[in-house]
């Protein structure tokens, strides 16, 4: 929170404002001055360009790696299910249609719409129930923000997959498990994820700064998204394991 600024009761800013800049400003901010970026979208929320581009990058990397992540599920039911399938069945499953393109685009937009409202949402009642004041728009702002760094997650992916025909990419400590793909603790390690943990970062100063909390107490808010969005993995992971019939 800059000099000259008061956060008030009702999540208004009060005092000298400065020049804002535009969504290019902020989008750098987010990267090399976080709290810049923060006490900007405190003063002046703007979520739709944010979810905009983080929702077409997600939709352009589903499509460009429709054909792998074909192929890998494919792999993966074929290994947990007890079912054998035929090499017609197989070949069908790593087939990437026009319509498989269409759905996976659309499927990428809205669960990124879905998953940024959710996280907003989660937040924005946390704070308010260990005393935030902030507008659900300013504490929106900030999760839509902060989306950007997955952005940059997915397209890291996408780089190393076309340059090295590696696929799936992992970039968290489940890289260190030699446990199989459907194991719940590999799940659990997916969830200390190099994005993920910085955008987590991200979150804790935004929600310090769009809040009016101390870091300690932005971090327990925070901290409650991490465990219910890694409960809700581990969670949908054993219900397939169910469906699937794996040990």
């Amino acid at each position: 929170m800059e000099s000259g600024e008061t956060l008030q009761p009702d999540g208004e800013y009060q005092g000298e404002e400065p020049e804002e800049g535009g969504f290019g400003s902020r989008l750098v901010s987010v990267f090399v001055a976080p709290r810049d970026a923060c006490s900007s979208l405190a003063r002046r929320p703007d979520w739709f360009l944010p979810l905009l581009v983080v929702a077409l990058v997600a939709a352009a990397v589903g499509v460009l790696l429709a054909k792998e992540n074909a192929l890998f599920g494919r792999d993966m039911m074929a290994d947990a299910s007890r079912v054998e399938f035929t090499e017609e069945q197989l070949a069908r499953m790593g087939e990437v249609t026009t319509q498989r393109y269409v759905t996976t685009a659309l499927g990428a937009v809205f669960w990124t719409a879905a998953r940024a409202l959710l996280y907003g949402l989660l937040l924005f009642l946390v704070g308010k129930g260990i005393g935030g004041g902030a507008r659900f728009k300013a504490v929106f702002s900030v999760t839509c923000y902060s989306s950007l760094i997955m952005a940059l997650g997915g397209l890291v992916a996408l780089a190393v997959v076309k340059l090295t025909g590696t696929y799936p990419v992992e970039t968290s400590l489940a890289v260190l498990s030699g446990e199989s793909y459907w194991s719940l603790g590999r799940v659990a390690l997916q969830s200390v994820e190099i994005f993920w943990i910085w955008q987590l970062v991200f979150l804790t100063i935004g929600m310090s700064v769009v809040q009016g909390f101390t870091m300690g107490r932005a971090a327990v808010a925070v901290a409650v998204l991490f465990l219910v969005r890694g409960g809700v993995l581990v969670g949908v992971t054993a219900l397939t394991r169910g469906f699937l019939g794996v040990g």
